[in-house]
């Protein structure tokens, strides 16, 4: 605008004196702040009075307080500067931030999902998966697996994946190096990232130094090189890519667009390429099955589940059908290539038919690079014995194989103590292991005095045993993928979750 009118300048001149406005003269001037010249007008004038600095301090918390929350006590110039900012967001100018920065990136829009009571940056997200990582030099959280607190992730090779409080979930390739800002922000210094932001947190950002892009409930992707360089693509939703001085360019389902700052051409749309981005950790688990009394080939592919060089299990566990089975040579082959192999025979079925169903694969230092992995087994039938002689129906037995590295080899008794939970039959069962090595069972909330009575348990090899009442000799066994997740390795139930909640296993 070119000239302000009487009325507003003096709305302004009293917004930045001692005194203040009343909270009639607030609401005029929210009416008037409705046009986007007069906007424009005001943040020059904030500007013009130096007032920036302490603007930009409290915008954060201004913005954080719009949906309801406590306001905190400001006194002076910096009170009514905290509250014109929400007046700009209750006029509906969602980039008045934007506005303000200048050749900052701009902050997320005021609708951005407000964090939980009492939540702090200390634990705004935390890790919640891993998948063949190699971390940078001293890079690595203080605990590599699990429910660790994420501040800074930065690592050579692998996938992460990192939970925030409000659901926001992002995954992480590497080379990748990504900060946690807060509970609804984050910082992509470089590599691939896919967020996926549900219903409610809505307002995540991701700053990379160039710009920000601001979800709007949505599922997104961003490749950063190391020259600057970003590609941004929408697998599902809407973005809203800000830049400096630019005015907040929208992105919808299945768009992308490379910003290059250095190129002639800034700002280019570009076909997404969806494949060359991993939305979700993949899943471990792998079919098998055998459909006749003759040995079967087995040939999988675990190319998805092979990032580096290290000592992997591969789990062969038993879901369905009546036959057990027996499997041998197992090898783990690199596009047709040997490079590591297990040749002893295990067995895989009901509790009482499974031995030695854990095979060892070790990829040598040096021996990793991209390729087709696959996994290569013999699964036979085992002779029919007992009851089942009687049994004249087809062979038709099935069950997954579970590739896991990482704690599977390393964890020791210490790992597995406390409640771990999970479904069976309809019923929520929660098991404790005590330090004692006892065993203490809940399902559904009531405690099963009878369950692992008097047994006990030990681990071995990373491998935890416990034992079965009246099991001649039976026992359970169990592995670690992470600190929050446990196997059970011969019985066909699925994993079990570590609950937090004391007291919930006894």
């Amino acid at each position: 605008m070119n000239t302000p009118t009487p009325e507003l300048r003096d709305l302004l001149d009293r917004l930045i004196d001692e005194d203040g406005l009343s909270r009639s003269d607030m609401g005029r001037l929210e009416e008037l702040m409705s046009e986007p010249e007069i906007m424009s007008y005001c943040c020059e004038m904030l500007l013009h009075e130096s007032l920036m600095p302490e603007a930009l301090a409290t915008m954060e918390t201004a913005l954080s307080h719009v949906h309801g929350d406590q306001q905190p006590v400001r006194s002076g110039v910096m009170g009514r500067i905290a509250r014109i900012l929400p007046l700009a967001a209750a006029a509906g100018l969602s980039f008045f931030a934007g506005l303000l920065v200048g050749d900052n990136p701009s902050p997320p829009p005021a609708s951005a999902a407000a964090p939980p009571a009492g939540f702090t940056t200390d634990h705004a997200a935390k890790v919640t998966g891993l998948m063949g990582v190699v971390w940078q030099d001293n890079a690595a959280p203080t605990v590599i697996d699990g429910s660790v607190n994420a501040q800074r992730v930065a690592f050579k090779s692998g996938l992460v994946e990192l939970t925030y409080a409000s659901g926001a979930r992002v995954t992480l390739e590497g080379p990748a190096d990504f900060t946690v800002s807060d509970p609804t922000s984050g910082r992509l210094s470089a590599g691939k990232l896919v967020a996926y932001v549900p219903k409610g947190a809505e307002g995540f950002t991701v700053d990379y130094g160039n710009g920000q892009v601001v979800d709007l409930g949505t599922e997104f992707a961003m490749d950063l090189a190391a020259n600057g360089k970003m590609e941004l693509g929408v697998f599902e939703g809407e973005v809203e890519l800000h830049l400096p001085d630019e005015t907040p360019l929208l992105l919808n389902r299945s768009q992308a667009m490379v910003h290059d700052r250095n190129a002639e051409e800034p700002l280019r749309p570009v076909p997404f390429d969806r494949a060359k981005f991993v939305r979700e950790l993949p899943n471990r688990d792998i079919p098998w099955a055998i459909k006749s009394s003759e040995p079967t080939e087995l040939e999988l592919d675990i190319s998805h589940l092979i990032w580096k060089s290290a000592e992997y299990r591969a789990i062969f566990k038993w879901f369905s059908g009546k036959d057990a089975v027996e499997i041998r040579h197992v090898e783990l082959r690199r596009d047709g290539e040997l490079i590591a192999a297990d040749p002893h025979p295990g067995q895989t079925g009901l509790l009482l038919h499974v031995k030695d169903n854990i095979y060892d694969l070790t990829i040598p230092s040096g021996y990793y690079q991209p390729g087709r992995w696959t996994l290569h087994a013999t699964i036979a039938q085992l002779p029919r014995t007992g009851g089942m002689t009687r049994y004249r129906g087809p062979v038709d037995s099935s069950g997954v194989m579970v590739l896991e590295e990482g704690m599977v080899n390393r964890a020791q008794a210490a790992d597995f103590i406390g409640a771990w939970s999970y479904s069976f039959a309809g019923a929520r069962f929660v098991r404790r292991f005590h330090a004692d090595g006892t065993i203490t069972v809940t399902k559904n909330g009531q405690r099963q005095p009878k369950a692992f009575a008097n047994c006990s348990w030990w681990v071995d090899k990373g491998v935890l045993h416990a034992e079965i009442p009246n099991g001649d000799g039976l026992v359970e066994t169990h592995i670690l993928r992470d600190r929050d997740t446990l196997i059970f390795t011969n019985r066909s139930f699925g994993n079990a979750v570590r609950v937090a909640e004391e007291g919930s296993g006894d």
